[in-house]
């Protein structure tokens, strides 16, 4: 079920980062007993419920194999699914008005070994929409914190702003940034607003009136770190294609001194725009893109920071890549 994304690039260049994953547990294998119930993420080594916003008794499922048949894997209450990788994943909710405003069901960990300041960092995990949830919604991310505690209030460093709606497989996502704080902790769920999420319905016939996703596999990378652990991805993963249709790579998705400049290679040449979004949402730049396969992008006094590029072509294909910028 699982679809790597660096295969749809196709011929294009490919380069492999091996580093250790500072997240510890990070397909959430090892456990102390197996699921049986509801809220059991305290079951899954090292991991534990945020405890913002989420007061309702059942919330955030931990499934494995070795669960009951109701929190099992590949077949439990939310659905049917595979596993990226070994046994178990986590099941949570993102959005349910009907429950509460701003009700969420985050998880979070401690870090193997806090952040560097001034450091860049790459960030991804796997999503995919459960089959039973009657709606989808987008911001699904990652917060960072020197404490535990995470509370909804738009703040984190990756919300991602499509709506993912895939049941099928996993969509992975993924952002780079520069850590401004040494965070010992990581959060997976959403972290904004209620205001500012949005919602869609997918599946009007579903029993579930919530925003279910299956999580699996969370890499957090120091982009600077040599070594062949178990944090494994390649460069090409933070160019994000949301729609297979257009092979494209956005290089590199690290800008450093006084070179300002992006570079689109794309298999297919249909003309189109790219937008640039800053970390808050707000478009910065817009700028036309031709019928060539190489398409270079100037980005002259843009501030430091995390952003993403949007190129949509004129056949609707969409292709979402996100870049820092550094002093």
């Amino acid at each position: 079920m699982f679809r790597h994304p660096a295969l749809l690039f196709g011929h294009f260049f490919s380069l492999s980062l091996f580093a250790q994953n500072l997240v510890p547990n990070h397909s959430f294998e090892d456990h102390s007993d197996c699921p049986d119930d509801y809220g059991q993420v305290d079951l899954c080594t090292g991991w534990s419920r945020s405890t913002n916003n989420n007061d309702p008794e059942f919330h955030t499922e931990f499934l494995h194999a070795c669960g009951s048949p109701t929190f099992s894997a590949p077949t439990s209450t939310w659905g049917f699914q595979e596993p990226v990788e070994g046994d178990g994943y986590m099941a949570l909710v993102t959005l349910a008005p009907a429950v509460m405003a701003d009700y969420r069901e985050n998880i979070y960990t401690e870090l193997n070994r806090p952040l560097q300041i001034g450091k860049p960092y790459l960030v991804q995990l796997n999503i995919s929409l459960t089959d039973n949830s009657k709606f989808a919604s987008n911001n699904f991310g990652v917060k960072l914190a020197t404490t535990p505690d995470f509370p909804i209030n738009n703040v984190c460093q990756l919300a991602w702003p499509n709506v993912v709606t895939d049941t099928e497989e996993w969509t992975t996502i993924s952002t780079i940034f520069i850590a401004d704080s040494a965070y010992t902790h990581i959060a997976l769920g959403n972290f904004k607003t209620d205001a500012n999420t949005t919602s869609i319905t997918v599946c009007p016939s579903c029993p579930f009136t919530l925003h279910g996703y299956y999580l699996d596999k969370v890499c957090l990378m120091d982009l600077n770190e040599e070594g062949n652990y178990n944090c494994s991805v390649s460069s090409n993963e933070v160019s994000v294609i949301e729609h297979g249709a257009l092979q494209a790579q956005l290089v590199p998705t690290f800008l450093e001194g006084s070179d300002r400049t992006l570079t689109l290679m794309r298999g297919q040449v249909f003309p189109g725009a790219a937008t640039i979004f800053d970390a808050q949402g707000r478009a910065v730049l817009q700028v036309p893109i031709g019928s060539s396969p190489v398409e270079r992008i100037e980005l002259r006094d843009i501030a430091a920071g995390t952003y993403l590029l949007n190129f949509t072509d004129r056949l609707e294909n969409v292709f979402n890549a996100r870049f820092v910028v550094a002093q």
